[in-house]
């Protein structure tokens, strides 16, 4: 009997004679405490009289390498450190601090030269050429939001004139 590798993730099974073939299923139903033989399938007659192929399928799961493994392995601890109280506490008090800043801010301390459309049509455009580090300092925001903004979402309007001074746009450009 050879195992012969079709594709990566399958496997089959050949046999060199018929005899090895009809042994392997016989094994099969010795050792399934004999459910084909209960049930009447007849394989090996059948077999025998070319009525049936013999196949058998199972998958392989592809080894993983070492780097891999290491990568796998950090992943999962940080969503087990990311579920820690700790980390829980810390993530509300910081959405604490942005709903209160989110109602306090006041849109009439919006100058009136920055509108949506200058927002869209101008600063946006820029932001995408000004690091996630800049734009992290100047709001005071997450590594992941700074980057969100820097790749086109918009930001809520209380960040918008910091956001234009850090690319240079104001009401004389």
């Amino acid at each position: 009997m050879s195992v012969l590798l079709d594709k990566p993730e399958t496997a089959g099974l050949r046999f060199d004679t018929h005899d090895d073939a009809l042994n392997f299923a016989a094994q099969l139903v010795n050792d399934s405490k004999d459910w084909l033989a209960v049930h009447d399938l007849n394989i090996v007659k059948r077999y025998k009289e070319a009525e049936l192929e013999i196949v058998f399928e199972f998958r392989v799961r592809p080894q993983r390498d070492g780097a891999t493994l290491r990568l796998v392995n950090a992943a999962r601890i940080g969503r087990v450190a990311a579920r820690s109280p700790e980390a829980r506490a810390k993530h509300a008090a910081s959405r604490r601090r942005q709903a209160a800043a989110c109602s306090e801010w006041d849109p009439s301390s919006q100058p009136a030269w920055l509108t949506s459309e200058v927002f869209s049509q101008q600063i946006q455009q820029l932001l995408a050429n000004v690091p996630t580090a800049a734009i992290r300092s100047r709001l005071g925001v997450s590594r992941w939001y700074a980057a969100k903004i820097r790749q086109g979402y918009r930001p809520h309007p209380r960040h918008w004139q910091a956001l234009a001074e850090l690319v240079g746009v104001s009401a004389n450009a």
